[in-house]
């Protein structure tokens, strides 16, 4: 029992690292562009990240199935690690760049197989409350990270931003190395490396699209047109590739159960609504009704505050309501959290992101839950990496359009 508790700390201590990474950075980047005089390059620190993250999330899923759990987390918060602390190294855009994408292929590992060997170690009604609690550590990341970034960006250098990570990191990595004893038979299986790479490059091509298109590029320039048709090209390859491989990164069966696809859609469509908020609320609030940023980046605080009271309330009662009736309820938060802040009052648009935030949780906890009851444990894997990198882009789609919006 201790063992497990201490686990369930070494894992949660390695969320919160990877998702505090994520906002924390976002009052720092004007800061580490001025310091490397890079302005005009400064959305490669995030691009960099997210590409890699968003590779990552279904290679290493599929790879905790096959090779282990414990393997697969112990290489992640490695690969974290060594971009972490060589990012606080870097004196140039180009040098933290590549650094920024050795510390995505990490994040992109710890989240998804974190939440698997939750899955794991935990079941039923115990597993639904710790999985909503654990859920609720992003929402308190994305509170901490825009304070502490700014703490450490005015009393400190930039590279504290990264450092600060690293005793958290070597605290889960040496937790989980001696404390999680993985019960699974290793068996010789063939890997899909050349679904891999097909999987790797229509990513990579795509999320290029989304931000450069409308942007560096028109959309209906020879680079955009050029994109949507390696994309088309190398999706049908990998297809096919996946229909005929023996064991596929992501097989197709995944697809065929209907309440996954709508669990795997939903959580897609979560990830467009929470940067939709994240990146509009506080720009319009700033830009259009002349308010001061602390006071227009509390529409996201509030948000977060109630994503993670959702997450631990409907993680206790999830079994007892029903996993449907929750994924409606929070359906019904979302749609009404939307429609307040669309009526562009400020009253009703602060009411809104806390009720969208509501649904967030709520959602959240629903999929996971779902998901873990329509797939097995060999199989879990790749399903709950599958949701990981939908909401990864989900984020990236919803930066794209808001950005063109705005």
């Amino acid at each position: 029992m201790i063992k497990r508790t201490v686990l369930l700390w070494c894992l949660i201590i390695s969320i919160f690292m990877s998702a505090i990474n994520v906002m924390i950075l976002s009052t720092s980047a004007s800061q580490i562009a001025d310091d490397l005089e890079a302005l005009s390059s400064v959305n490669l620190i995030f691009t960099a990240y997210l590409l890699t993250q968003a590779i990552a999330i279904p290679l290493f899923g599929k790879l905790s199935d096959i090779i282990g759990r414990k393997l697969m987390m112990v290489v992640g918060i490695g690969f974290f690690l060594i971009g972490t602390i060589f990012s606080g190294f870097s004196d140039s855009i180009g040098t933290l760049v590549v650094w920024r994408m050795i510390q995505g292929i990490g994040g992109g590992a710890i989240q998804p197989v974190a939440m698997i060997i939750i899955s794991d170690v935990y079941d039923g009604d115990h597993r639904a409350k710790i999985q909503g609690n654990v859920s609720s550590v992003w929402a308190l990341a994305s509170i901490m990270g825009p304070i502490l970034g700014g703490f450490l960006i005015e009393y400190f250098h930039w590279s504290w931003i990264f450092w600060i990570n690293i005793p958290f990191g070597i605290l889960a990595l040496l937790g989980i190395s001696l404390f999680y004893e993985e019960n699974r038979v290793q068996k010789k299986v063939e890997v899909d490396f050349r679904g891999m790479l097909y999987l790797s490059i229509g990513i990579a091509t795509f999320i290029l699209f989304l931000t450069k298109g409308g942007e560096t590029w028109t959309f209906f320039s020879g680079p955009s047109i050029l994109s949507l048709i390696l994309l088309v090209v190398v999706f049908s390859i990998f297809l096919r590739e996946e229909n005929h491989a023996n064991n596929p990164i992501i097989p197709l069966y995944i697809w065929k159960d209907p309440i996954a696809v709508l669990a795997f859609f939903g959580t897609f469509c979560v990830g467009i609504i929470m940067i939709s908020v994240i990146v509009f609320f506080p720009f319009y609030l700033s830009e259009v009704k002349n308010i001061s940023p602390s006071i227009s980046g509390w529409g996201v605080s509030i948000m977060s505050i109630s994503w993670a009271i959702s997450a631990a309330v409907f993680g206790k009662i999830i079994y007892r309501l029903g996993i449907l009736s929750a994924c409606l309820i929070g359906s019904v938060f979302i749609t009404v959290g939307i429609t307040q802040v669309l009526t562009l009052d400020l009253s009703f648009m602060f009411i809104g992101t806390g009720i969208i935030g509501l649904g967030i949780g709520t959602l959240t906890i629903s999929f996971i839950t779902l998901i873990q009851h329509r797939f097995s444990m060999s199989q879990r894997g790749i399903a709950i990496s599958l949701l990981d990198f939908l909401r990864v882009l989900g984020s990236t789609v919803g930066t794209a359009l808001v950005g063109l919006l705005l």
